[in-house]
């Protein structure tokens, strides 16, 4: 019996990992797999897979690690988590012994693209970072992360580009790259545009000419927000990576704790480029800030 595709570490759970039990030697009946989240402690239903003509499994392991992921948080880093996958391979002969094996592995919210040597694990030691990690002088970030023995921890970036502020009220903007690490990055142009919509109307009689047959119910409003800035050549993957991300918040210093302190964005449509002839590009980057507030009057 021969079983590939978990001979490496810290999986990416965005990509699609194939795994794939071959030369069985017995005729088999079935797999069934038990997977846990061991860094939470939840349990996916076992799940049942059946072989195929020429007694193999070939299954995506990705897709159970997604469904037991723990939700992204801005107080911790739970990005890296560990799971536990044990199978048992059943026979067509009921006199032949169960097989069981387990593997232990860690996955980390992130994806990569197919790109030159570059593979759907990362290994100890990797930065968490799209380089370079960029920082602005007079304006204090949290330090970039980076994969140690089996946790998230800060370090210090192997590459850093510093840039310098305009004197301008700029915007901080957070979120998770496609390696699974939080990063930064500085809008120095940004403009807001409330979003008002009705909640419909009521009818009414009206006792003369002069009144008006209807009343507004209500208004709900979001705001949004359009943040521009020009990059260098060497930046603007970090833009690229900005547009990939599900999780992206904006800083709000009038909060008082990390949740407050940050403001989640709802995506909108976004799109950016990178060339072979542009040295600065222009970029403009449009979210909506979800306010909460129906407007009942």
């Amino acid at each position: 019996m021969v079983f590939t595709g978990f001979e490496n570490d810290y999986y990416l759970a965005g990509n699609d990992i194939w795994l794939r039990l071959s030369s069985i030697l017995d005729p088999s009946l079935k797999l069934e797999l038990v997977c846990t989240n061991l860094t939470t402690g939840q349990v996916l239903k076992r799940l049942v897979m059946y072989p195929s003509p020429a007694n193999e499994y070939q299954f995506n392991i990705s897709q159970c690690v997604r469904a037991l992921f723990q939700e992204p948080s801005l107080t911790t880093y739970n990005n890296l988590q560990q799971f536990s996958f044990a199978f048992i391979l059943y026979y067509v002969n009921t006199a032949t012994p169960n097989t069981e094996f387990t593997h232990t592995k860690y996955f980390i919210r992130g994806f990569q693209k197919k790109q030159g040597t570059k593979e759907w694990y990362l290994t100890d030691g990797t930065e968490l970072v799209i380089k370079p990690w960029a920082t602005w002088v007079g304006v204090t970030l949290p330090n970039a992360q980076k994969i140690q023995g089996g946790v998230i921890a800060e370090t210090v970036p192997s590459t850093i580009k510093v840039n310098f502020l305009k004197d301008c009220e700029y915007k901080i903007i957070k979120f998770l790259n496609s390696l699974g690490g939080w990063q930064y990055f500085v809008f120095e142009a940004w403009e807001i545009k409330p979003k008002v919509k009705s909640l419909g109307r009521t009818n009414r009689t009206p006792n003369r000419l002069r009144e008006d047959g209807f009343r507004n119910i209500g208004l709900t409003v979001e705001e949004e927000i359009e943040l521009r800035t020009r990059t260098p050549f060497d930046m603007q993957d970090i833009i690229l990576d900005l547009i990939y991300s599900s999780e992206v918040y904006m800083f709000d210093p009038n909060g008082d704790d990390t949740n407050s302190q940050w403001i989640a964005l709802e995506i909108d449509s976004n799109s950016a480029i990178k060339n072979s002839y542009g040295y600065v590009y222009e970029n403009k980057l449009t979210y909506n800030i979800i306010n909460n507030v129906n407007v009942w009057l």
